[in-house]
């Protein structure tokens, strides 16, 4: 139990210490500005994780947006007079080859963001996913009124 709360503690300095680099580094993107000292990443790793959210944003944006249309696309089709079945099956199968499409992408962005980081690093991020479990579960547990 002292382990969790040790490691909530932990979570929540380094929160509050990106939060403030964040506030006085306005050139960083909020994440990246508490990632910077949460990590402890250097200039080097900050620069390649700013382009490999670029590079994945330059891929990804246009999948999403032709997701939007054939979304439309659907509703529309479904609220129809009287929906073609083909074309839905078509359309269906369409958005989920873009969606996994984009995320082909997303797990090339996780596979480089772990490359560039250290043993010690990739452990801290262990960490941060731990704590985040625990206030998720702590939530629930105040939401079912077991404080």
């Amino acid at each position: 139990m002292k382990h969790k709360y040790v490691l909530i503690t932990l979570f929540l300095t380094m929160v509050f210490s990106g939060l403030a680099l964040a506030h006085n580094d306005p050139a960083d993107a909020p994440p990246l500005a508490i990632l910077k000292t949460v990590l402890d990443l250097s200039q080097e790793q900050l620069g390649e994780i700013r382009g490999l959210v670029q590079e994945r944003a330059a891929a990804v944006q246009p999948l999403a947006e032709q997701v939007k249309i054939y979304e439309k696309e659907l509703k529309e089709t479904l609220d129809g007079d009287s929906p073609d079945p083909v074309v839905i099956g078509d359309l269906v199968l369409d958005i989920q080859m873009l969606r996994q499409e984009i995320e082909g992408h997303q797990q090339i962005f996780h596979q480089g963001f772990r490359m560039l980081l250290t043993a010690e690093q990739v452990d801290r991020i262990g960490n941060i996913h731990k704590v985040a479990l625990a206030v998720r579960a702590a939530q629930a547990l105040g939401q079912l009124g077991l404080h």
